[in-house]
């Protein structure tokens, strides 16, 4: 996915787009509207199904078409061999969010991040995984602080709405929702799970025109026909069938 792409540059999954687009662009770009009528703004975001369903372009599409600040990480950006780092990374990070909010954050591959306390020793994972709810709570973060950034980038608003991390969505991409700990998927840390399945026929055919639209095909490629007879084919997997046939 370039820089610069577009939700329309992603075939099929409109439901799915418009469910993201209703969690994190409208209180992003509407938070007094949301003030106004005593909505608390949604603070996460889970993505998750089969790998190649094109979660992680899904967040990074939003980000360019909303032209607000985003932030990518991964494990392997925060783990480290010294104890505590991982932890001060994930401080550092949301700080970061906080001061250019808006910010979308996206968390990629969050179970290889945090993990599930049920399902193994303790360890980095844990602390990892207590640093970033305490960030999503907003503990430990000055009010006065967040009432300036918040003023800031909302062009000096006289009211500051009573969440922490105002501004700041998380978006996190998981293949192993049933690895991730109960604490960090309850309302209030991640408040909307949106599954990203596999594409359909029709999801299909719309990937195949978008793959396929600078690409001079021949009179005998039927993409209809191709939509049908790649069953199971994720968006990923489209992406390198025609990268194949062009190669």
């Amino acid at each position: 996915m370039t820089q610069h792409a577009k939700l329309s540059d992603i075939g099929g999954m409109e439901s799915i787009k418009q469910s993201l687009c209703a969690a994190v662009e409208w209180p992003l770009l509407y938070p007094e509207t949301f003030a106004k009528f005593g909505l608390p703004q949604p603070k996460g975001v889970l993505l998750y199904g089969p790998p190649g369903c094109a979660k992680t372009s899904l967040a990074c599409a939003l980000a360019s078409a909303m032209n607000v600040t985003f932030l990518s990480v991964s494990a392997a950006d925060l783990y480290s061999p010294y104890v505590g780092d991982a932890e001060k990374s994930i401080g550092e990070l949301f700080h970061r969010a906080r001061l250019g909010a808006p910010t979308i954050l996206f968390i990629d591959e969050i179970d290889a991040l945090v993990g599930s306390r049920g399902h193994r020793e303790q360890g980095v994972q844990e602390r990892v995984l207590s640093a970033l709810l305490t960030e999503m709570d907003g503990i430990g973060v000055q009010q006065d602080s967040v009432s300036t950034m918040y003023k800031t980038y909302r062009g000096n608003k006289s009211v500051c709405p009573p969440q922490i991390n105002v501004g700041v969505v998380v978006i996190a991409a998981t293949n192993r929702p049933d690895m991730l700990d109960n604490a960090l998927l309850r309302p209030g840390r991640f408040d909307k799970l949106l599954y990203v399945p596999p594409p359909d026929n029709a999801a299909r055919l719309a990937i195949l025109r978008v793959l396929t639209a600078h690409i001079p095909l021949g009179d005998c490629v039927d993409l209809q026909f191709l939509a049908l007879t790649t069953n199971l084919f994720s968006g990923a997997d489209m992406s390198n069938l025609c990268r194949e046939v062009c190669s």
